[in-house]
């Protein structure tokens, strides 16, 4: 594919077919297996923080805890969105908005 084709594709015309991973947001695919580790330690993660706080009443600390874990697993499910599209922009703002909100 010459370059000049490239500067003339939007967001949604790319594909792992079409495009070279360079041209994606991180100009690399995600991991799917790191991600999907990610979301199974912030889950259980999560499930023993509600125990805990169930345990020991401390409902505040708990939910918050648990809240931040279920952000962490929705920020890590676009990444792994955007192993199957590097250039879908819904798994780009899912990741963008919930792992990185500073």
């Amino acid at each position: 594919m010459a370059s000049d084709e490239s500067d003339q594709r939007g967001w949604g015309e790319c594909n792992l077919e079409t495009c070279s991973i360079e041209w994606s947001i991180f100009q690399y695919q995600p991991n799917l297996a790191a991600n999907a580790l990610f979301i199974a330690i912030f889950g259980v993660s999560m499930l023993v923080h509600i125990y805990q706080g169930y345990r020991w009443k401390q409902w505040t600390f708990a939910t918050l805890v648990a809240v931040g874990c279920a952000i962490e697993m929705i920020g890590h499910g676009g990444r792994i969105i955007m192993h199957d599209d590097p250039w879908s922009f819904t798994g780009f703002m899912l990741q963008i908005s919930k792992l990185d909100p500073w």
